[in-house]
């Protein structure tokens, strides 16, 4: 469905005081840099900041709303007859890729990771966005066992795989984010079917090592 010009015009204040602020946050820091500041340089008033962030923290998290979306979107409409597993490997991809093609990413980890209030609040967000995983995991596996608990193992494993992934990336460890992604799973396949397991009775030794080959063949690793 078509935007109206009047929706258009709201997302473009909302985006660029959004902008304005990660770009202060950067500078200044995210403690330093005040409301105030933001409208200023975002050529709005302070009360139009507080209409569409009534906090610093809310402003700081408004990507993960989006991101918090494609990671749902992904898991609904992934094949029914997928596994666990490949639920999270599919979901965690989409993540993934939705991650690394925002431009302001290497801006908002940077800002993280000097700034432990920053830090703090994206983290909030991040709990949200687990949440939501967790409801869309359940009602997956409505039939499942453990329905409680899977599902926020499920959420956790997949954002957990996304975070590596992309810290992988952004380090310069691989060329390409679905090769860092690519990676991570094909080192949880290695430690779901290792010899070393504590529940020896889930699977045999022959069915481990055998698995363990596919899922190493499936999963290679791609140089960088």
């Amino acid at each position: 469905m078509t935007k109206s010009m009047k929706t258009r015009k709201l997302e473009l204040v909302r985006d660029t005081i959004y902008d304005t602020a990660m770009g202060l946050f950067a500078r200044k820091g995210f403690n330093e840099a005040t409301m105030e500041e933001i409208a200023d340089a975002s050529g709005v008033s302070l009360r139009t900041v507080f209409r569409y962030f009534p906090t610093k923290n809310d402003l700081f998290g408004y990507a993960l709303g989006s991101y918090g979306d494609a990671l749902v979107a992904a898991l609904s409409s992934a094949s029914a007859e997928l596994t666990p597993l490949e639920l999270v490997r599919e979901t965690s991809l989409a993540g993934v890729n939705f991650a690394t093609s925002q431009p302001r990413l290497r801006l908002v980890m940077d800002i993280t990771r000097r700034n432990r209030p920053a830090r703090q609040a994206f983290a909030t967000g991040l709990v949200e966005v687990e949440d939501r995983l967790r409801d869309a995991y359940e009602s997956r596996l409505k039939r499942s066992a453990n329905r409680h608990l899977k599902p926020r193992m499920l959420a956790f494993l997949t954002q957990m795989g996304i975070s590596l992934a992309v810290n992988s990336w952004v380090a310069g460890e691989f060329k390409e984010p679905a090769a860092a992604h690519r990676n991570v799973f094909g080192q949880l396949v290695k430690l779901c079917v290792s010899d070393s397991s504590p529940y020896p009775e889930k699977a045999t030794r022959g069915n481990a090592r055998k698995n363990g080959k596919q899922h190493s063949e499936e999963l290679e690793v791609e140089t960088r």
